[in-house]
């Protein structure tokens, strides 16, 4: 499950992951993201979740974002929290992969919400 959280006064949306989720799942909420409120900066909070992708799914993952209109995040930040493990492979992978792209925002992986909230300038929002 994913579960939306946004604090317009941070101009941040979190995204808090439990339990299992697929790559379709997590291309739906970017995409629902993209469609609504789009804040500046982003935190997906995958600590208490788990990706169940393959890497070809994380490479479509990417390459599909990267096809949004994502203009309204120029000089944002997206930050992705996972624990050690495959989750976070998952998402240094996706770090990667987008790095070679030319997206208007910058994107981080973190072990810690801390670390996540003081790169994004973030720091009092929700860390739960």
């Amino acid at each position: 499950m994913i579960e939306t959280q946004l604090d317009k006064s941070k101009k941040l949306t979190v995204f808090t992951v439990s339990g299992t989720i697929t790559a379709l799942e997590f291309a739906h909420a970017v995409r629902s993201f993209y469609a609504g409120d789009v804040t500046l900066y982003v935190l997906w909070d995958l600590r208490n979740g788990k990706l169940q992708s393959s890497d070809n799914d994380v490479w479509n993952l990417a390459r599909s974002v990267s096809t949004l209109n994502l203009s309204s995040r120029r000089g944002g930040k997206t930050a992705l929290v996972a624990g050690k493990g495959k989750s976070f492979g998952l998402a240094r992978m996706y770090q990667r992969i987008t790095d070679t792209m030319t997206l208007p925002f910058e994107i981080k992986v973190f072990t810690s919400i801390e670390e996540a909230h003081n790169w994004l300038g973030t720091e009092g929002a929700p860390t739960s």
